[in-house]
C-alpha cells in the first residue's frame, strides 16, 4: 500500500511538471490532444490480437481496449488511425498520428522515439505449418522464411546468424494475417512472428505450430514522437494508474485468459531500485 501511494504521488507531480511545461509553451503535444478532443493511435489493423477489424467492421483487440481505457484516463475519445507497420515511425514524425501502440517492442526504438512504461511481455518466435517436417532450428536450412515489414523480426533474423546463414531465402509482408497466410499456404516454409500473435492465431483453428523457444523476448511499449514528452508523461500516467487500479489486468484476462502484464510489477521493481541507490 505504501508503495501504491509512493507511485500515485510521482504520477501527481509528473503530471503537474508537464502542465507548467505546457503553459510555458515548450510542449503543446498534450495540450493539442485536449484541445481535439481525441488522441489519435497509429495501429496495425490486422494484428491480431492486439488490433484486427471484427465482424463489425470495428476495431478491437486487447491495444485497442486498452487504447480505451487509457483515453478516458485522460479524457479524450479514441481515434485509431490505420497504418502499415513500415511506416509506423513516418506517422509520428509527420503528425499523421499522436502514439503507437499495437506490438512496438522496446528494441524498435534504437533512440529514435520515447517509449512509454512496458506494459506487456513477448517474444519473437519461429512458426512453421502444423504438418512440416521442421521440428529444430537446423531444420530451416535450405529454406524459405517470412517477416512483417518493419518488425523488429528482422533484427533477430540478423543476429541470429545460425539461422540467418542456412536459409534460401527471407520474404518481407506487409502484415503478420498476410504473413501467416502465407505459412499456412506453403508460400514460405517458416515465419518469425509475434509469440502472442501466433498463439491466438493457433487457438482460432490455424494449421500452424512453435518450433523451440522463442528467440526474443520483448517488452511491448507505447511509442511518441521525441518532442511530445508532456503527452508522453500524460500516457504514462494514466498507464500507472490502469496498472493498480487492475483495469489493465482485466484487459489482459480478457484476450489472454490471464494477468500477462507486467507493467505493475515493473514500477514495483523500478521503486526498490530507486530506494537502494
Amino acid at each position: 500500500m505504501k508503495r501504491f501511494f509512493a507511485m500515485l504521488l510521482a504520477v501527481c507531480m509528473t503530471f503537474c511538471a508537464c502542465a507548467f511545461a505546457e503553459e510555458d509553451g515548450t510542449d503543446l503535444s498534450y495540450v493539442d490532444v485536449k484541445e481535439r478532443g481525441a488522441l489519435r493511435v497509429g495501429m496495425d489493423k490486422a494484428y491480431a490480437p492486439f488490433c484486427f477489424v471484427d465482424e463489425t467492421n470495428e476495431y478491437t483487440g486487447f491495444d485497442v481496449d486498452f487504447a480505451y481505457a487509457i483515453c478516458d484516463a485522460l479524457g479524450v475519445e479514441l481515434e485509431v488511425v490505420p497504418i502499415e507497420w513500415k511506416n509506423a515511425r513516418s506517422a509520428l514524425e509527420d503528425g499523421s498520428v499522436d502514439m503507437l501502440l499495437c506490438g512496438f517492442a522496446q528494441a524498435d526504438n534504437e533512440d529514435m522515439l520515447r517509449v512509454s512504461f512496458p506494459y506487456i511481455e513477448s517474444g519473437t518466435a519461429l512458426v512453421v505449418k502444423g504438418d512440416s517436417a521442421v521440428s529444430a532450428m537446423a531444420d530451416m536450412a535450405g529454406k524459405t522464411l517470412g517477416l512483417r515489414e518493419g518488425s523488429c523480426e528482422a533484427d533477430v533474423l540478423n543476429e541470429n546468424k545460425e539461422l540467418y546463414q542456412v536459409l534460401s531465402a527471407a520474404y518481407s509482408f506487409p502484415t503478420a494475417y498476410e504473413l501467416l497466410n502465407a505459412v499456412e499456404t506453403g508460400s514460405v516454409d517458416g515465419a518469425l512472428v509475434d509469440r502472442l500473435v501466433a498463439e491466438y492465431r493457433i487457438a482460432q483453428g490455424a494449421n500452424l505450430k512453435f518450433v523451440g523457444e522463442p528467440e526474443a523476448v520483448w517488452e511491448l511499449t507505447a511509442a511518441f514522437a521525441p518532442q511530445s514528452e508532456a503527452l508522453w508523461s500524460a500516457v504514462n500516467d494514466a498507464m500507472v494508474t490502469l496498472a493498480f487500479n487492475g483495469v489493465l489486468s482485466d484487459i489482459a484476462s480478457d484476450w489472454f485468459g490471464s494477468d500477462i502484464t507486467v507493467l505493475a510489477g515493473y514500477l514495483v521493481a523500478l521503486e526498490e531500485t530507486e530506494e537502494g541507490e
